[in-house]
């Protein structure tokens, strides 16, 4: 089905690594192969969002690691080197995010592993090298939580939530508990 009309010029290496459904019912559809698709089953409507480095507008990278909708709809795309994305589902207008050493608000590290949106709607970065990074919508800017602030390991692959709403974070040197209430880590 996604390849099949001929759009996508790199169909032959087209990898399929990450599927989300949206408050909507749209399907995502993340590729390693600088591609991601979103198709509503009800209407029919697809939507190709294609990385090409000639293109300012597109998505940013060429590896797609993960997919997260926030609390407005808008789609989050965590990638592998370059920075990471936010897709407006209403315009298709793409926004990146990029590390800037020095620049505090910004994303902490342009390889994320995962997106995370917890019980309060706020959303959560695994980021490779960077730490735990949260976003912030009201002054869209990020808040990185590193080494400096107790966590172990900056490269994190995984977050989850308990049923405090403290963040369970995988690192390469184990498992940690991240508390926003009193912002420690403990192991």
């Amino acid at each position: 089905y996604i390849v099949n009309n001929g759009r996508y010029k790199n169909a032959k290496r087209l990898f399929f690594k990450v599927l989300m459904k949206d408050s909507r019912g749209v399907l995502w559809i993340g590729a390693t192969s600088g591609a991601v698709f979103a198709i509503d089953d009800k209407t029919g409507k697809r939507s190709d969002f294609i990385h090409d480095p000639a293109d300012p507008d597109g998505l940013s990278d060429y590896q797609t690691n993960c997919l997260c909708e926030d609390r407005e709809g808008m789609i989050w795309i965590g990638h592998g080197s370059v920075a990471t994305d936010r897709i407006d589902p209403g315009t298709g207008k793409i926004k990146h995010y990029q590390f800037h050493p020095g620049d505090s608000n910004s994303i902490s590290s342009n390889i994320v592993q995962q997106i995370f949106k917890d019980r309060n709607g706020n959303l959560w970065f695994a980021t490779w090298g960077g730490g735990l990074c949260r976003y912030h919508d009201s002054t869209d800017s990020f808040t990185s939580y590193t080494e400096k602030n107790g966590l172990v390991d900056n490269s994190m692959n995984s977050i989850v939530e308990d049923n405090k709403g403290d963040l369970c974070l995988g690192t390469g040197k184990g498992i940690w508990r991240y508390s926003p209430t009193t912002q420690t880590f403990t192991t």
